[in-house]
């Protein structure tokens, strides 16, 4: 008897605490980057994967733009990204709201 089989989320996690990107984990894991960024939001809202253990993933351009996606979440009263992309003029691409959702304290 081996040890147990991961769940898919606990192996995204594990290589997320090696700070593998989404592409490489993506890659890794056979899975579209779409899926693994699901797989983050979901450890993130359990509690599993902590702000500061993601914070490898933000780019300093990306952190610099928070500001202004964190205030379009706020003026929209929502945390959806279609009402955002929009209202933001399609400056920012999903991937990108979709990290700053992360970080979002108003959610």
């Amino acid at each position: 008897r081996g040890a147990p089989k991961l769940s898919t989320h606990e192996e995204t996690l594990l290589l997320i605490m090696k700070e593998k990107d989404i592409t490489e984990i993506a890659k890794l894991r056979n899975l579209k980057p779409n899926t693994i960024f699901d797989h983050i939001e979901t450890l993130h809202e359990k509690g599993l994967v902590s702000d500061d253990a993601l914070a490898y993933l933000i780019t300093p351009k990306l952190k610099k733009s928070f500001k202004e996606i964190h205030g379009a979440f706020a003026e929209l009263e929502t945390t959806k990204l279609t009402p955002v992309f929009e209202h933001l003029d399609e400056k920012y691409p999903y991937d990108e709201l979709r990290f700053a959702r992360l970080f979002y304290e108003g959610k």
